[in-house]
């Protein structure tokens, strides 16, 4: 058992202060002072403080997640790893994650979708870098190829590999004509196009510059 010695409200972090007799704090949404009716000289039996910290505890994990989520569009993996960095446990985790996609703030298949169209637009990526980068933010297979298929079309590959190639024109021209094909080759390459594209992409050059 433990009396409830004073209640301070903390604006800046938005939640109370709660301190018992015990010497102990806690940190307290005003949503669980209301429904557990903590005030001042009040008894606080030690089943209620148990449920009363592991429901704070999922107040935190929510909050959290939820701030994460509205600074920048996320994958549910990176949602999962970020509570887990701030030390939630895996039943705290997967209540977030259910809680995020019940407001629409987690769907894999949007973020598919939007980071794809972005990318393209910014920064002329292949098909394979986008899938690479995808699959590192934890989207599945079949979603990255569902929108890959859908959005990018193989002339598009065509037209972003010449994007990036404009990108270092300017280093092929100390470079004789052999130089040059080697270097766009590796190049185009190393940003993921396929060697059908790139070897497209150099008869274009060749013609166009030579």
């Amino acid at each position: 058992m433990a009396k409830v010695k004073n209640i301070k409200l903390l604006k800046r972090k938005q939640v109370c202060q709660v301190e018992l007799d015990s010497g102990e704090f806690l940190f307290l949404s005003m949503d669980l002072i209301i429904k557990f009716k903590i005030s001042k000289n009040e008894t606080i039996n030690e089943q209620t403080q148990i449920q009363i910290k592991k429901e704070q505890r999922i107040f935190d994990a929510k909050r959290a997640s939820l701030n994460y989520v509205s600074y920048k569009p996320r994958t549910e993996k990176q949602v999962r790893d970020k509570l887990r960095l701030l030390g939630f446990s895996s039943s705290e985790i997967e209540l977030c994650i259910k809680f995020l996609k019940e407001f629409n703030y987690l769907d894999d298949e949007n973020f598919t979708e939007k980071y794809i169209k972005d990318n393209i637009k910014r920064k002329a990526l292949s098909k394979k870098k986008l899938t690479y980068d995808l699959m590192r933010k934890g989207i599945s297979k079949d979603i990255i190829d569902k929108f890959i298929n859908l959005l990018i079309k193989d002339e598009d590959d065509f037209e972003n590999a010449k994007k990036k190639l404009d990108k270092v024109k300017y280093k092929l021209k100390t470079l004789n004509e052999s130089e040059q094909k080697k270097y766009i080759y590796q190049y185009l390459l190393r940003q993921g196009f396929k060697s059908d594209t790139i070897k497209e992409v150099l008869k274009d050059y060749l013609i166009t510059y030579q």
